[in-house]
């Protein structure tokens, strides 16, 4: 008499398991390209453009040069006033956002809101002085760069921020210090 082996095929639920470990282990592989990167990197983009705009019209309603400082290495903007009766003219980091009212500051490495956003690049050029991450905006709200030696209007402003694979470049205008994100 001989022995029947029975040769069975996997079930559904084994099917079913197999699939999802294989998607779980793709998921992971895959690079980041998931929609909460673009929508961290739009907000970010938005309060930047917020703060540049915010610091031009303080300048224009207060008649006191205010600005902004942006650093990609602490990956911090800032929102300062300038001293001017002192030489040379002195930011002073104490101004405060209208909404919260804490000192206007965005900490893009630390802050969960844009986490995995950063500022990967900061392109300020002035007229006759070359390149600043400080951006002062004058009384008129004329984008500028102010130290001992003068002012020196703004010739191209561009500030570039990427989250995974999305990259987002802000442009100031030279004269008007219209933001814009193209």
């Amino acid at each position: 008499m001989r022995c029947r082996r029975k040769h069975r095929g996997q079930t559904f639920v084994e099917i079913l398991i197999a699939v999802v470990i294989v998607g779980m282990l793709a998921a992971l592989v895959m690079p980041s390209q998931r929609p909460g990167d673009l929508v961290r990197l739009e907000q970010a983009v938005s309060e930047v453009c917020l703060a540049v705009r915010f610091a031009q019209s303080e300048a224009m309603r207060t008649r006191v040069p205010y600005g902004v400082f942006v650093d990609d290495v602490t990956q911090r903007l800032r929102v300062y006033r300038l001293d001017e009766n002192v030489t040379p003219p002195v930011a002073i980091y104490d101004v405060r956002n209208p909404m919260d009212k804490k000192l206007y500051e965005l900490k893009f490495d630390t802050d969960r809101v844009f986490a995995g956003v950063s500022v990967d690049g900061v392109n300020l050029d002035f007229n006759g002085f070359g390149a600043s991450t400080l951006l002062s905006f004058g009384p008129r709200g004329t984008p500028e760069y102010r130290d001992q030696t003068g002012r020196f209007r703004l010739n191209s402003g561009t500030i570039v921020m990427s989250s995974g694979e999305h990259v987002a470049a802000i442009s100031i205008a030279p004269y008007t210090g219209r933001v814009t994100v193209p």
